[in-house]
C-alpha cells in the first residue's frame, strides 16, 4: 500500500476583485461557485459576491479544498470620493503595520479575517491626513482585510501577517 499526501488546505486571498491561492510545484487549482466551475490556475477575478471553492490537486491526484464567502469590491480607491490616497506599510508584517490615509470626510477603520469578522475595535476618525498604527503581534499568520468605511463608501485592503 502506498499512501500519497495530500495537499495543504488552499489559503485564498482577495485583492479587489481577483481571489488567488499559492500552489506549489505539481499542484493545480480549480475554482467553483454555486456548484459550477468558474476557473482554473492559480487565481480568479469574480464578478459576484457568493460561496467559492477551490479544490487544490497535487501530481498524485490527491486534493485538499477551501470554501469561503467572498464580496465583490465595489470600487477601487481611484474611484473612491471619500479617499484621496491609502498607504499600508509594512506589509507583509510580522507584529505592527500603520495605515497612512487621506480622507475627504469622517471614517472609520478596522481589521477583519477573511470570512468578515471583525477583529479589532473601530477607530473612527474625522476628515483629514491620518496614520492609524495596529498591532498584531498576537494573530495567526495569514492573510487579513483592513477596512475603511465612511457613511456612503467602504474600501478593503489585505494585510499579510508572517
Amino acid at each position: 500500500i502506498v499512501v500519497n499526501p495530500i495537499p495543504a488546505q488552499p489559503i485564498v486571498s482577495q485583492n479587489g476583485n481577483t481571489l488567488s491561492v499559492v500552489l506549489q510545484a505539481g499542484e493545480s487549482a480549480e475554482w467553483f461557485y454555486a456548484g459550477s466551475s468558474v476557473g482554473v490556475g492559480a487565481s480568479i477575478t469574480i464578478t459576484t459576491s457568493g460561496t467559492y471553492e477551490v479544490i487544490v490537486t497535487n501530481s498524485y491526484g490527491c486534493q485538499s479544498n477551501t470554501i469561503s464567502t467572498y464580496n465583490v469590491s465595489e470600487a477601487s480607491i481611484s474611484e473612491l470620493s471619500s479617499l484621496t490616497s491609502i498607504e499600508v506599510y509594512p506589509n507583509p508584517t510580522n507584529g505592527k503595520f500603520n495605515v497612512a490615509l487621506s480622507a475627504k470626510q469622517n471614517f472609520e477603520i478596522y481589521l477583519t479575517d477573511l470570512i468578515g469578522r471583525q477583529l479589532s475595535p473601530s477607530v473612527v476618525l474625522n476628515t483629514g491626513e491620518h496614520v492609524v498604527p495596529f498591532d498584531v503581534s498576537d494573530y495567526s499568520k495569514g492573510v487579513y482585510l483592513i477596512v475603511i468605511k465612511t457613511d456612503n463608501e467602504s474600501f478593503s485592503t489585505r494585510i499579510l501577517i508572517q
